[in-house]
């Protein structure tokens, strides 16, 4: 963001500028460093892109709206960095980036009882099946 801003572009377009150049880094290290998805690149980035066209559309409206309540501009950018940060982190963890759950071909209710109850005696057998 600060080289644009150096080279007279406004705030906001500044900061879309920057939240556009560090894309391709967040995409690259997530995807091989900290979650290593199952899915494949293509499917993966096809995810990647949608959440970052939402996180995108969320940091421009966080950072107009609390620049127009008088806050700011480098506050303002470090609080939208900062709460987007969390949101970004779930959003890539439990949908872009998310591995697939192992079938058991078992009720994940009965399953559980199993596991956290091991000591009352239920049996469950691979007898009921999710379709």
């Amino acid at each position: 963001m600060w080289l644009p801003l150096q080279t007279g572009v406004p705030p906001v377009p500044a900061s879309g500028a920057g939240f556009l150049a560090g894309a391709s880094t967040r995409f690259l290290l997530s995807h091989y460093k900290v979650f290593s998805p199952s899915g494949s690149v293509p499917v993966t980035l096809v995810k990647f892109i949608a959440a970052l066209s939402a996180q995108l559309l969320g940091n421009l409206a966080l950072l107009e709206s609390l620049m127009l309540a008088g806050v700011g501009l480098w506050v303002t950018q470090v609080t939208a960095a900062v709460l987007l940060t969390f949101v970004n982190y779930l959003v890539y963890r439990l949908w872009v980036f998310r591995q697939p759950r192992p079938r058991t071909g078992r009720l994940p209710g009965l399953c559980l009882l199993r596991s956290v109850f091991p000591g009352l005696g239920i049996h469950i057998t691979n007898t009921v099946f999710i379709k």
